[in-house]
């Protein structure tokens, strides 16, 4: 359903600039797969690189909730707006609140649960 999105709406933000491509590179990458792991299996895990993966799922939360996406076309002189079509706000959303919003509870409850844990063998 994403690639299908990424073809059919063409808009003038660069590739590497819209927020559904930096999803793509995230849900890639090795470390950022971790909150989809069970809270048994990954209570090990130490803090500090549980905040790590929190703060990129983080700004793309908020890039996905905003209806108007800043990018830049040449340099970093030249900052453009974009209004985004009702569909893509709509698939956006969806994907925000089922995908990105699912794997944030996992990880805060992975770090609450490791904090108590590293707090409570001190």
């Amino acid at each position: 359903m994403i690639f299908e999105v990424k073809k059919v709406f063409l808009c003038p933000v660069p590739e590497d600039q819209k927020p559904i491509t930096e999803y793509l590179l995230l849900t890639k990458n090795s470390f950022c797969v971790y909150p989809k792991k069970k809270v048994k299996k990954s209570s090990f895990f130490p803090n500090f690189f549980g905040f790590l993966v929190l703060f990129p799922f983080f700004s793309l939360q908020q890039k996905f909730k905003q209806s108007r996406f800043f990018y830049e076309e040449n340099s970093w002189y030249q900052a453009e707006i974009w209004e985004k079509p009702f569909l893509v706000i709509k698939n956006d959303h969806l994907l925000n609140n089922q995908r990105i919003g699912e794997k944030l509870q996992k990880l805060c409850l992975l770090l609450l649960l490791t904090l108590f844990f590293s707090l409570h063998f001190l």
